[in-house]
């Protein structure tokens, strides 16, 4: 067997009604929430405020695959405030986002981000505000890793925001927080997920322990999708749809490895899905 290293120290806290435990990962901090306007509008934040008296700010304009002029301007919003922590709530294009706005440093500008993201500044002299991660779909597992895509669409290119502290500090998987999604959206979001679990198994990167992670995952996402589609307000198929992306995310961290970022040119996967937010 060839050696290998595996390691993930994101602490996971699953369950349905786990939302209700927030203030035990928040604690004393001052929180920016970021999130869509969609969740605002079926009312987390008011569920939250009911939960913790420490959110301070809210960002709530992510949009889907986040972009650098888009978060350029998101930046500069949320700096603005006085914060200790970040919650992001939503799914892959929120987690991205809120990954690229943890990184600063005194200047409290964007240009450290995006010059760390395209190669031209060096991956030191950053900090980072830690993150609390509360993932609302399958698909992307963002939740779990220390990487981030940004797009450029002039140049038609996704980039990747890679650091080796860009983990989040928990995971919060409540399977109650799916059951708003439309039909589509968690079938297209599951479909995500078991691309990126056969990917895993298959990868030159992959190891026994992302590999068992990864099969299971393709299997439990290949029984209870189908249920999902028909019954996808059912709890107990919402749960089940959790955990697979836990499973799948392990396995698709063997697949990412320290070293320059991986750049994707749109024009050359056209069959790309977009990332939901």
């Amino acid at each position: 067997m060839n050696a290998f290293t595996y390691y993930n120290p994101v602490t996971i806290r699953f369950g349905t009604g786990t939302l209700a435990e927030i203030n035990r990962w928040v604690g004393n901090r001052r929180v920016l929430l970021v999130t869509t306007a969609g969740f605002i509008k079926r009312g987390v934040l008011d569920q939250l405020g009911s939960l913790t008296g420490q959110i301070v700010g809210v960002l709530d304009q992510i949009p889907p695959n986040p972009t650098f002029v888009a978060l350029r301007d998101l930046y500069a919003t949320a700096w603005e405030k006085e914060f200790d922590v970040i919650v992001a709530l939503g799914g892959g294009s929120v987690m991205d986002g809120a990954k690229a706005l943890s990184v600063y440093d005194d200047s409290h500008q964007f240009d450290i981000v995006e010059g760390i993201i395209r190669g031209t500044r060096a991956k030191s002299g950053y900090k980072l505000k830690p993150m609390i991660a509360i993932p609302t779909t399958a698909g992307t597992g963002s939740e779990l890793t220390p990487w981030a895509t940004v797009w450029d669409m002039e140049e038609k290119k996704k980039y990747s925001l890679h650091l080796p502290n860009l983990w989040a500090e928990a995971c919060i998987c409540d399977p109650e927080l799916t059951l708003s999604l439309p039909r589509e959206i968690t079938v297209q979001t599951s479909l995500d997920a078991l691309s990126q679990a056969l990917e895993a198994i298959w990868n030159k990167n992959a190891n026994p322990i992302s590999t068992r992670y990864a099969i299971t995952a393709a299997r439990e996402i290949m029984t209870t999708l189908p249920l999902l589609a028909d019954e996808r307000r059912r709890p107990d198929r919402r749960a089940s749809g959790a955990r697979r992306r836990a499973g799948r995310v392990r396995g698709r961290r063997a697949r990412r490895r320290d070293g320059p970022e991986r750049r994707g040119d749109l024009r050359r996967r056209p069959g790309r899905a977009r990332r939901r937010p």
